[in-house]
């Protein structure tokens, strides 16, 4: 049997090595945490880069349908202005045809009555 002393020296000896295993898996449990909050850190920088990328790329697209509305614009202006033009130049081609008929006419008259003399 044991004594006293060899007893308490024992479980003195027990704590000491289950405070050693204790601290030991403290510290593991601390280097685990800290490599995981560096590589949410590491996540966190590549999402942000991935979120920047993305705002770029969706400013970009809009840059570009921007651009393409402009040129859809000048087109459809360009378009209504020869419409524009088109129209004016056929009407005065009318009026120019109206006054030629009259013309006709006057002459057609004037030849019927030097005609009839």
């Amino acid at each position: 049997m044991l004594s006293w002393n060899e007893q308490k020296e024992q479980i003195k000896n027990l704590l000491a090595h289950h405070s050693d295993t204790k601290n030991k898996d403290s510290l593991n449990l601390k280097n685990q945490i800290n490599l995981l909050q560096k590589e949410i850190e590491e996540i966190k920088k590549s999402n942000e880069k991935n979120v920047s990328n993305i705002l770029i790329s969706c400013e970009a697209q809009i840059n570009m349908l921007k651009d393409r509305e402009v040129f859809n614009l000048k087109q459809m202006n360009s378009t209504e202005e020869k419409f524009r033009s088109y129209k004016e130049e056929k009407d005065r081609t009318i009026t120019l045809l109206k006054e030629e008929i009259k013309n006709l006419k006057k002459n057609f008259q004037v030849l019927n009555k030097v005609g009839k003399i």
